[in-house]
């Protein structure tokens, strides 16, 4: 009885808290459209606004991860997540792994934030993802981003900078000879563009997923 009361406590004290705290409202209501998302099908792309398009296909992946549970041992939690995402359909992994390049991208305003830390890990799946929508201006930046990264590496700067080591399974000599630029001319130039860069890559975004839901539905 003692036990039920202490549960009954708990909640009530849950409650009063989500009423009177706008983040735990916002939180919750996340993980409510979270939960809602657990496919993509024909319809409910139609369905969905051009507004709402690219975040529901998020919200598809986030339920994906938090019903595949704990990484296993032995895996971190970036390396279990990439799995998780490289089993959905290439065009939800193309839209994700894009996103997660762009949040950084309008938060810092700079490519090599995104590279020094964990979400680095998905750099190659954001430059396929670029490719499969035929993006070709992001694909030149992502390979001169990931060669300037590897020279970097090689150097030893990236683990004197305390940034995070990817490794990438890739044709490290062939990113190394298309790089021409390092990240602070890189960093300028998205810095020069960077208003009508997020809109670009946002409508661009939008036209893929209209054009080619195929790559996208989760249940045929």
């Amino acid at each position: 009885m003692e036990k039920q009361k202490r549960q009954e406590l708990k909640k009530k004290y849950k409650e009063e808290q989500l009423a009177t705290d706008p983040g735990l409202q916002l939180l919750s209501k996340l993980k409510e459209q979270v939960s809602q998302t657990f496919d993509i099908t024909k319809e409910q792309l139609e369905g969905w606004s051009d507004e709402e398009l690219e975040q529901k296909v998020v919200y598809y992946v986030y339920n994906r991860i938090e019903k595949a549970g704990r990484a296993p041992k032995g895996k971190n939690l970036v390396e279990w997540e990439r799995e998780v995402l490289l089993s959905l359909p290439v065009g939800v992994q193309a839209v994700y792994a894009t996103h997660l390049f762009e949040s950084d991208l309008n938060l810092n305003g700079s490519y090599w934030d995104f590279f020094y830390q964990n979400n680095g890990t998905y750099a190659i799946d954001t430059l396929e993802g670029y490719q499969l929508m035929g993006n070709m201006k992001m694909v030149e930046i992502l390979e001169q981003c990931i060669g300037t990264y590897l020279k970097m590496l090689l150097s030893g700067e990236i683990e004197e900078m305390y940034g995070v080591v990817h490794n990438w399974n890739i044709d490290k000599a062939y990113f190394i000879s298309r790089n021409s630029k390092n990240f602070e001319e890189l960093d300028s130039e998205c810095l020069a563009i960077e208003t009508n860069l997020v809109d670009e890559l946002r409508t661009k975004k939008i036209d893929f997923i209209r054009n080619s839901p195929e790559l996208l539905i989760t249940e045929k």
